[in-house]
C-alpha cells in the first residue's frame, strides 16, 4: 500500500506522504530501491541481514 501510494503521489521532486513519513525518508527510499523489483529488494535485505550477522563489529 505504501509503495503504491508512493509511486502514485510522486512528482519530479520528493514529497512527503500522508503515512507519516518525512520527505527525507521518501527520498532515501527512492534512491536506494528505485528500479528494483520486489524479489530483488527482499534478496538485498536478506544479504544485508546475513552480512550483519557474520560481521557484528562492522
Amino acid at each position: 500500500m505504501v509503495a503504491e501510494s508512493f509511486h502514485s503521489n510522486m512528482t519530479s521532486r520528493c514529497e512527503s506522504t500522508t503515512d507519516g513519513m518525512t520527505e527525507q525518508t521518501i527520498c532515501r527510499w527512492k534512491a536506494k530501491f528505485s528500479g528494483m523489483q520486489v524479489a530483488e529488494v527482499k534478496r538485498l535485505r536478506e544479504l544485508e541481514s546475513e552480512k550483519a550477522r557474520l560481521n557484528p563489529a562492522a
